[in-house]
């Protein structure tokens, strides 16, 4: 496993699903896979994991990252830490909702995005009906993608896991 994170180190990060179990488990892997994250500065650098969440009711990306995704068990040990602090900075919440155009993320942070992530791990699914399951598990996905790879050079890429 260590092998695998390595391959992230120092690279952008964009997970998306943190709100659903596999999602939470990832991303406490990568928030305590080396003891410590890069630190963010005001301007983000590579590192960060930028977290997309889609919105529910008035509770915006931040709001559910710190609620439904920072209080599960699986944070237990690493809200312990008393670097506990910094591991929560390096993570940037993105509010986005699939079947609206460019994901709802703004050209301002669709430019973050594009310039800061070198990795996709995609993360989000849904088991409703069938049409609604494939337009989240594939479409939204590949638009994602397609979003964050648009005007990069190949010495910019952008590997994508659908875990």
């Amino acid at each position: 496993m260590d092998e695998e994170l390595s391959l992230l180190a120092g690279r952008g990060v964009l997970l998306t699903g943190a709100t659903g179990s596999l999602g939470k488990h990832v991303l406490c892997t990568l928030l305590s896979a080396h003891g410590k994250p890069v630190e963010p500065c005001p301007a983000g650098i590579q590192g960060t994991i930028f977290v997309l969440i889609r919105p529910r009711g008035s509770a915006d990306a931040a709001h559910r990252l710190h609620r439904d995704v920072f209080r599960s068990p699986c944070f237990d040990q690493l809200r312990n830490r008393p670097d506990w602090a910094l591991l929560q900075a390096s993570c940037v919440p993105v509010t986005g909702e699939r079947g609206v155009a460019d994901l709802a993320l703004g050209k301002a942070q669709l430019s973050r995005l594009r310039n800061q992530c070198g990795v996709v791990l995609h993360c989000g699914r849904t088991r409703s009906r069938v049409e609604e399951a494939t337009f989240t598990n594939l479409c939204a996905a590949s638009q994602l993608f397609g979003m964050l790879t648009k005007g990069k050079r190949k010495s910019q890429p952008v590997s994508y896991t659908h875990l």
